[in-house]
């Protein structure tokens, strides 16, 4: 069918796969692969329909249409016939769609979709416990494509202990956006995410196999009268190299290991699967900018600032301390850890991703502008470049939601992680004789910040 052609009150465009897959990719099954493939995307001006064009192992061509259901969640509502050509299929299409739209209210009952829709801006807290940052992206116009992005992917979030929604927008903010930015990125790479009862926090199934994640975060510090600690900031080079040899790696280890604690591969979520542990830092503003190097340091216990052992080699750190408190460095070398297939970390796992990401699916603003630049890392033969970025973030903006991501494998582990279950990340493996290994995408975000401009 013609983009931009009129059915009803609708009007139905080609769309990008990635505006498609905001609202529709969390119903993929990722078998479908293995038979189609996705060549075109068209959805509604005002989002009430979607569909895909695909062609099949045979080399024919169809088209299928996803409605919301009662809960918000696009499904699949019908499907053309096949056909030797797109555009027959395209026909055929308008044909279904005038069917659908003629009982669409019929065609949105799914048989599983009790309830109410999920709605994370609801006001389920007191106004004085809302988080700062809750209040920001529910409120600025700056943060508007985040609003939205939200808004529209986490329908088919589960808030399966009750409470993530009021943890959302209160003292857990942080925390939960770690989780739906984990719970996004994996259904981008084309898992399907389930959330097991009662834990882990998910289990991701694809092509390449399944593993399960289970999230954590460093967060502030508060004395026992809950007075905020302030944390340490580096003053220069040298108070840097501390910073990510010491007071980070103690930072990191306590979240860690109250995870290995939990002995996560022995519930029922798990059943043989790797299992991941995702960390952020958010124990400070801007703290993940140098994140990186601390928790490299403590899972393998080594530093990346270039302290040199008499052999040459880099040299091993035995032992955190910071204050008063001493960690012990390698965390793949506690007792428990080969439980533990990776670790899983990304500086860009944050609220500006959703609000950059935004932008690239069509929930742009005309009076608000959203920059970002940093440091980028280019993969070739040649080796790793290390350059620098910048610029407006726009609808063809070359961002993923894998974009930073970092896996630190464990050379120990019983069920390692096989790096193709990542793909668009950085993977970082010991091998046997204690050399760190790398491998990179195209394109790597080192670091980097997010810039919103609300114009007049």
């Amino acid at each position: 069918m013609a983009t931009g052609e009129a059915l009803g009150p609708r009007v139905i465009r080609e769309i990008s796969k990635a505006r498609f897959d905001a609202f529709v990719g969390q119903c993929r099954s990722p078998e479908v692969a293995t038979v189609a493939h996705e060549v075109a995307w068209l959805g509604a001006e005002d989002n009430s329909v979607f569909a895909t064009m695909i062609i099949d192992r045979d080399r024919e061509f169809s088209a299928v249409v996803f409605l919301p259901d009662l809960l918000g969640r696009f499904r699949w509502a019908n499907q053309t016939g096949y056909f030797d050509t797109a555009q027959e299929a395209g026909a055929d299409l308008e044909r279904v769609l005038r069917i659908v739209f003629a009982e669409v209210e019929v065609q949105r009952v799914q048989g599983d979709d009790n309830g109410t829709p999920v709605d994370f801006f609801a006001p389920l807290a007191a106004a004085d416990r809302l988080h700062a940052n809750f209040k920001r992206v529910r409120d600025e116009r700056g943060q508007s494509s985040a609003r939205e992005l939200i808004n529209v992917m986490m329908r088919w979030y589960e808030d399966r202990d009750g409470n993530f929604i009021e943890q959302f927008q209160t003292a857990g903010f942080d925390a939960r956006v770690w989780e739906l930015y984990l719970w996004a990125t994996f259904v981008s790479l084309g898992y399907e995410v389930t959330q097991p009862d009662p834990s882990p926090d998910f289990v991701a199934r694809g092509l390449e196999g399944a593993f399960a994640i289970e999230a954590t975060t460093v967060n502030p510090s508060f004395d026992r009268s809950g007075k905020s600690i302030p944390p340490y900031v580096p003053a220069s080079e040298t108070d840097l190299a501390a910073y990510a040899d010491h007071y980070l790696p103690v930072r990191f280890a306590g979240p860690l290991t109250s995870k290995l604690s939990k002995r996560y591969w022995e519930k029922p979520g798990v059943n043989g699967l790797p299992l991941v542990f995702a960390i952020q830092d958010f124990h400070a503003d801007f703290s993940m900018m140098h994140s990186m190097g601390g928790l490299m340091a403590y899972l393998y216990g080594v530093s990346v600032y270039d302290v040199v052992a008499d052999n040459g080699q880099t040299a091993r750190i035995d032992t955190h301390t910071w204050g008063d408190k001493t960690v012990p460095s390698r965390f793949f070398e506690l007792p428990a850890s080969e439980n533990v297939s990776a670790v899983m970390f990304n500086s860009q796992g944050t609220l500006p991703k959703f609000s950059r990401m935004g932008v690239k699916v069509g929930f742009a603003r005309e009076d608000v502008k959203i920059f970002h630049g940093g440091k980028l890392l280019i993969a070739s033969d040649e080796g790793i470049e290390r350059t620098t970025f910048s610029g407006e973030v726009e609808a063809d903006y070359w961002e993923e939601w894998v974009s930073g991501m970092e896996v630190f494998h464990n050379p120990s582990a019983l069920r390692p992680l096989d790096p193709r279950s990542v793909p668009g990340a950085v993977h970082h493996i010991l091998d046997q004789d204690g050399n760190m290994q790398s491998l990179y995408p195209e394109r790597h975000i080192a670091q980097a910040q997010t810039y919103v401009v609300e114009l007049a």
